[in-house]
């Protein structure tokens, strides 16, 4: 499986996730082409509020933030869950035991809201991406490849959130 990201949807991630020396959470919900690569379709960028918790080594989201996004995964079986997280204190862009139980969503979630949804996830440091997607029939989470591209046309539609991209 492979994730494909332009150049300005990066740069947005980046720009968000290293705001300060605390980790911060993204939501996202991705589309898999005729060739099996992922591109993001909607971005969330969740507001200090929306935040259970912010530290230099864990962050969750508060449930509730993420409705919006939740319902339209629910309503669209074509969309898969991706989501983003910081270590901006110096840790390297490896998942943790701390993200795997920490993080406010997990595969069981995904699947309840949408049985044909996968499951993604990265990290970012500053100088480093590592992205994984969940195996449902092995138990486990695997290797994702990450593409770049360019230039990249986003079809967005029914934001009703100043932190929806």
């Amino acid at each position: 499986m492979t994730l494909s990201l332009g150049v300005s949807e990066l740069e947005t991630i980046r720009g968000y996730l290293f705001q300060d020396g605390r980790e911060r959470m993204i939501l996202a919900l991705c589309r898999k082409s005729l060739f099996g690569v992922f591109r993001l379709a909607r971005l969330f960028l969740p507001h200090d509020s929306d935040y259970a918790e912010r530290t230099e080594a864990a962050v969750t989201l508060l449930a509730e933030s993420a409705y919006p996004l939740i319902k339209q995964l629910r309503a669209d079986g074509s969309l898969s869950f991706l989501q983003i997280h910081s270590h901006p204190a110096g840790y390297p862009a490896k998942f943790s035991s701390i993200d795997d139980r920490n993080n406010g969503f997990n595969t069981e979630d995904v699947r309840e809201w949408n049985p044909r949804a996968e499951f993604l996830r990265m990290v970012l440091s500053r100088d480093d991406i590592s992205a994984e997607y969940y195996d449902y029939r092995g138990g486990r989470f695997r290797p994702l490849a990450l593409g770049r591209v360019d230039k990249l046309i986003l079809s967005l539609r029914g934001e009703s959130r100043s932190n929806l991209y």
